[in-house]
């Protein structure tokens, strides 16, 4: 169930793995559809960590654990998800090989290869999962059942307005926490699997909402608070 490959450990990789394993990420805001930039172009909204781990944490089914931990933590979209193949996982450099995918009709087509990392729980669940098996799709369903069960879970979870819930906004979730712990699009647009850099360029104009909003914040208590001037001698 191990493929060879040549790669260099990459910060990108690097970071990523440290942010499967951490439990500290930035705080997010709620999700609900997109909202646009200064710029006009259209910003995925996203999760807050707190309710993706309430999702990741919903599923009691093996299978479903992994597709929730494979769509967040490895930022693939549901088609990819859908379409892994086992070969494809390396169990010792813990790294997956993206290059297959599913049309919504079941059928496989070829991916624009990729390398995601994928951290030690996804992993031991997967070798649970697969049994003896070490080839062929690990997941035996179509793509529009597998986003089903992402709604399901997202009510589950108690998320709010969880209808609006899909597979990629786990995707675009993990993307901006990513960047916000990071600050690297480089290295986000290598995980994504963006062919333009401009794509990923969508997550800055996120993060530099916040600061606005916090400048914001800060500015109103600093007026709201009335102190006199420092007077320099």
């Amino acid at each position: 169930m191990i493929f060879e490959s040549n790669i260099s450990t990459e910060n990108s990789i690097q970071t990523s793995q440290r942010i499967t394993l951490s439990s500290g990420l930035i705080p997010a805001q709620t999700v609900s559809g997109t909202r646009r930039s200064a710029k006009g172009s259209s910003i995925p909204i996203f999760l807050k960590p707190g309710q993706v781990q309430a999702m990741l944490k919903a599923p009691t089914k093996l299978r479903d654990r992994i597709i929730l931990r494979l769509l967040y933590y490895c930022a693939m979209r549901i088609s990819e998800a859908m379409g892994l193949m086992i070969e494809d996982i390396d169990f010792v450099d813990r790294v997956i090989k993206i290059c297959h995918a599913l049309t919504r009709s079941g059928k496989p087509k070829e991916q624009k290869e990729r390398f995601v990392p994928v951290d030690a729980e996804t992993l031991r669940l997967i070798v649970e999962y697969a049994g003896a098996r070490t080839r062929g799709r690990l997941f035996d369903i179509k793509i529009r059942r597998g986003q089903r069960l992402v709604k399901r879970y997202a009510k589950e979870a108690g998320i709010p307005n969880w209808e609006e819930i899909s597979a990629h906004k786990l995707r675009h979730s993990f993307a901006t926490h990513y960047y916000k712990e990071t600050k690297d699009l480089l290295g986000l647009q290598k995980l994504l699997g963006h062919s333009r850099p401009e794509t990923t360029q969508i997550y800055a104009h996120v993060d530099l909402e916040d600061v606005v909003l916090e400048y914001k914040r800060v500015m109103k208590a600093i007026s709201e608070s009335r102190v006199k001037p420092v007077t320099l001698q």
